[in-house]
């Protein structure tokens, strides 16, 4: 009597993480391809996007640099013909030259010092013969104010005798009815025969209907800071480096002035 068959249970696989990751590493490997396939095509999509947008922001610098010149030229171009036309045909502004006229003031121009010859002059060379007469009515028709006090140190004055070699340099001051006036001058005290050298300025302007008088406080604001800004000039710092020479070399020849 055959023996009956015993039953086969099947054989437990012995790693069956293993065995399960190897029946389906076909599908990691293709999903993986995927990824990187979509990886790449976003890249690319944002590297093309990337260099459009620098291209035509360098188009648009180029052309705006083209521009630029083009406006230059044209100006130039436009001030040429204005200068050939004014050249040909001279004609004076309308609105300039009686203005001009009204004020007589000298055609200095804003920044620049020059020499004046004037009526300016003949002002403040008065006020310095005033002083050295020891005359206060002629200094105080110099002057817009005068006070009492003024009167007297005018008067009593003994320390100088005399002023002379007055030059006077004027610049436009605050508006075109003002000057300010750098003047250089040699005055001898009492007592020495020496000539010593002095700068000093001044603010003159018109009072109305040409009535230039020169002002005894200038210690506002904008008068301030127009004879600051003219202090700092080339002109005037070469004519402060000058007069301040000659006054060294007269203290040096006369120790009795130190």
């Amino acid at each position: 009597m055959e023996e009956p068959r015993r039953k086969r249970t099947p054989k437990k696989p012995e790693h069956p993480i293993r065995e399960w990751f190897s029946d389906y590493l076909r599908y990691f490997l293709l999903a993986g391809a995927i990824l990187v396939v979509l990886l790449v095509a976003v890249l690319a999509v944002k590297l093309f996007t990337g260099l459009s947008d620098k291209g035509a922001q360098t188009e648009t610098k180029t052309e705006s640099q083209v521009e630029l010149p083009s406006k230059e030229e044209s100006n130039a171009d436009k001030d040429h013909t204005e200068q050939t036309d004014a050249s040909e045909t001279p004609a004076i502004t309308p609105t300039e030259q009686p203005e001009k006229e009204e004020t007589e003031v000298p055609s200095d121009a804003d920044m620049t010092m020059e020499a004046d010859s004037s009526m300016l002059t003949g002002l403040v060379k008065q006020y310095f013969d005033g002083l050295s007469a020891r005359d206060p009515q002629a200094v105080s028709n110099c002057v817009d104010t005068f006070t009492e006090e003024d009167w007297q140190q005018v008067e009593n004055n003994t320390q100088i005798t005399s002023y002379r070699d007055v030059e006077v340099y004027t610049c436009e001051g605050t508006d075109a009815k003002s000057r300010v006036a750098f003047v250089s001058y040699r005055y001898t005290m009492a007592g020495s025969e020496a000539e010593i050298p002095a700068l000093t300025q001044f603010y003159i302007y018109d009072m109305g209907n040409g009535d230039w008088k020169l002002a005894a406080d200038a210690s506002e604001s904008s008068v301030q800071k127009r004879i600051e800004e003219l202090s700092g000039t080339e002109e005037v710092q070469a004519m402060i480096s000058r007069v301040q020479a000659e006054y060294d070399q007269v203290l040096a020849a006369h120790p009795e002035l130190q």
